[in-house]
């Protein structure tokens, strides 16, 4: 709600006084940063996220299990790397207090932190994931239908 309110004010007053609210446009980066890698770890966590089941759901058990391990390993790997990219990337932004060129000095770190925790939720989330699904399979075999 807020970045939205900060959007219309901003269009507001360039359309009725063409003038612009100084480093709100920035402000609204950093904000959008958490707002997005917060929702995309949340969706993640409660099963909401993106999930292509058109084919895999009409597979015999096994194999959907086997499809599933294989996704979850895929997002493991994926943001797995990316957290070893991002956590040194946030931390240099932090380390020279990074600011982008513009008339009011934000933060811009705190969009880079912000993705970068974001990211580590997800891969937590994924290695969990695939964890919960091994020591299923290994607990009780699935069953072919």
């Amino acid at each position: 709600m807020l970045v939205m309110l900060c959007v219309v004010l901003d269009a507001t007053r360039r359309t009725v006084f063409a003038r612009a609210i100084l480093g709100l446009t920035d402000a609204e980066r950093i904000m959008l940063a958490w707002i997005a890698c917060a929702g995309l770890a949340y969706a993640l966590v409660t099963g909401t996220h993106v999930r292509v089941t058109l084919f895999v759901r009409h597979l015999p058990t096994r194999a959907r299990l086997a499809c599933e391990i294989f996704g979850e390993t895929l997002g493991a790997a994926f943001f797995t790397f990316f957290v070893v990219l991002l956590w040194p990337y946030s931390w240099q932004s932090w380390l020279i207090k990074e600011i982008p060129m513009g008339p009011v000095p934000m933060p811009i770190w705190l969009a880079k932190l912000a993705i970068a925790i974001g990211t580590t939720f997800i891969m937590f989330e994924f290695w969990l994931r695939l964890i919960r699904k091994l020591s299923n399979l290994k607990l009780k075999p699935a069953e072919d239908n």
